[in-house]
């Protein structure tokens, strides 16, 4: 999914997918599983090499668990069992403004 989204023609943002993947494998936040100083780094990160899939986060999820949405959605999937977001009884652990994620709180997808 983040090849698909790389900007076309940059070997840098080939090479940051593979990065990305392999980081959202593991249990901490991404922005710190990639030795990022925060999660806005990995915004902007993000917005650089796949524009068209961070534009996609208009509500300011987190990203791991927003590229696992992505996936699974790709899939016929949903994380969610309420109709939208808002109502769904994880809505507060996935959409978090950036000065409240602090590291060493993360469990699962963060």
């Amino acid at each position: 999914m983040l090849l698909a989204h790389a900007r076309q023609g940059d070997p840098t943002s080939a090479y940051f997918a593979k990065i990305i993947a392999r980081r959202a494998l593991r249990h901490d936040h991404l922005w710190l599983e990639l030795g990022l100083s925060d999660r806005s780094e990995l915004s902007l990160l993000l917005a650089i090499h796949f524009p068209t899939l961070a534009a996609g986060n208009t509500n300011h999820m987190r990203w791991k668990k927003y590229l696992y949405r992505m996936l699974c959605e790709a899939e016929g999937f949903s994380l969610c069992t309420a109709p939208s977001c808002r109502e769904c009884k994880d809505f507060e652990s996935c959409f978090v403004p950036e000065e409240r994620e602090t590291p060493g709180c993360a469990t699962g997808l963060n």
